[in-house]
């Protein structure tokens, strides 16, 4: 099996194909984006992550669009500000931002929020946001877990809860997902061109390859063993220098899978994508677990 160029350049784009979920993430805004019209002249792709490969892939495939990544942290636009220099993509430009504070980067005619909404506790001010950096006509693409996911959480045991709470809290979620009753409501009177629940078992079991391969938890160094004192007062001076005076080792960064790993990872979300669209796929395979929506604001 000999990867392509193009799986190269994406092997290199997610991270040493460290970041499974971030390709498919891709190909489900690719698949909104083919039904955009006119081809955006701009894109901002707003919360564009850890070196922002949407806004790269774009950016090196459609040259004449000028795509703009925003993020609040200050690594993830250095590791994309570093990729568009190595390929030369003078068409790219990423700034650090606050999704929940104003722009102020005028108006474009295409926004991206993939795997952002989650992680926002002021949605509502995020997408106001957003629509004020959206041109009349524009299109907004959303990607957020759905909230009728494929199991229900009201039927889960208090065990499988907290384990559903922490997994959230270790990938930074404040909400569990979204109906599109919420998405329409995040984003009034625009007009709904595409939504769909998506997920299947073809893409689960590439996710699964990096739940266990690379996204692991338990990697997370062992929390010191909490000291007891019979004087409150040693204890708060103890708590408070572990807070503010012990520097924590952050954990060691995750392995990268070899190259041939992410690329059967990588065709195992294409087929599973195509065939999901298709309609290919018997109810069996599909999975409801993410919510892509592509809107268009009143022209």
């Amino acid at each position: 099996m000999k990867p392509t160029d193009t799986e190269r350049f994406l092997y290199v784009l997610f991270s040493g194909g460290r970041d499974i979920p971030g390709y498919y993430r891709l190909r489900r805004f690719l698949a909104d984006f083919e039904l955009v019209r006119p081809t955006p002249a701009s894109v901002l792709d707003a919360g564009c992550g850890w070196g922002a490969p949407k806004s790269i892939y774009l950016a090196r495939c459609h040259p004449r669009v000028k795509v703009t990544g925003i993020d609040l942290s200050g690594d993830a636009v250095a590791r994309a500000e570093s990729l568009a220099r190595k390929y030369g993509l003078d068409n790219a430009r990423f700034l650090q931002r606050n999704v929940t504070a104003p722009f102020g980067l005028g108006t474009f005619d295409c926004v991206i929020v993939s795997d952002v909404l989650e992680h926002v506790e002021d949605d509502a001010r995020f997408a106001a946001n957003i629509d004020a950096s959206l041109g009349p006509g524009g299109y907004v693409h959303v990607n957020a877990p759905a909230r009728a996911h494929d199991y229900d959480p009201s039927k889960l045991s208090p065990a499988e809860r907290e384990d559903l709470a922490k997994w959230m809290r270790d990938v930074g979620h404040v909400r569990f997902g979204y109906s599109l009753d919420e998405i329409r409501a995040l984003f009034s009177g625009y007009e709904v061109v595409r939504a769909k629940t998506v997920g299947n078992a073809l893409c689960k079991l590439a996710f699964f390859l990096w739940e266990k391969a690379v996204f692991d938890p338990g990697r997370m160094p062992p929390g010191a063993p909490r000291r007891h004192f019979k004087l409150p007062l040693l204890g708060a001076l103890d708590s408070f220098a572990e807070r503010h005076l012990v520097r924590k080792d952050p954990p060691p960064p995750p392995p990268p899978l070899n190259e041939r790993m992410f690329v059967q990872a990588l065709r195992t979300i294409d087929l599973g994508i195509e065939l999901e669209m298709r309609g290919a796929l018997d109810e069996r395979y599909l999975i409801g677990e993410e919510l892509c929506v592509l809107l268009r604001k009143p022209a």
